[in-house]
């Protein structure tokens, strides 16, 4: 049985996440793989993409991408993340390893058009 459609669009938020080397962007995806996934479930954040850039500008990176329900989750999500102990302490654990693994990060916002196959 088909899904039903959505009665209203979700917000897409695409963040871009620049690596200094390709040593450090392989942390970022260790550390992404490992304890961040767990956390961001716990904290209302789920992304439905995961990728790296093979061909374009500003590589190496990590790319991915977050639906929200609307712009008062996004918030409540983030400010959860931000704030949770775990992600807190890897964080930290994390820097003192590999040092700043994410150099410039680019957040972009994005609503689906009325003709998207996803909403």
């Amino acid at each position: 049985m088909p899904k039903e459609p959505r009665k209203t669009g979700r917000i897409f938020e695409l963040r871009v996440y620049h690596s200094p080397t390709y040593r450090q962007l392989k942390a970022l995806h260790e550390r992404f793989a490992g304890p961040e996934i767990r956390i961001f479930h716990r904290v209302g954040v789920h992304p439905i993409l995961y990728s790296s850039t093979i061909i374009g500008p500003a590589m190496p990176n990590l790319v991915y991408l977050i639906p929200f329900e609307n712009l008062a989750e996004r918030e409540k999500a983030w400010a959860a993340f931000g704030a949770d102990p775990e992600w807190q302490k890897v964080r930290k654990e994390s820097v003192a390893q590999y040092g700043q693994i994410s150099q410039i990060i680019n957040i972009s916002l994005y609503r689906a058009t009325a003709y998207s196959p996803v909403k």
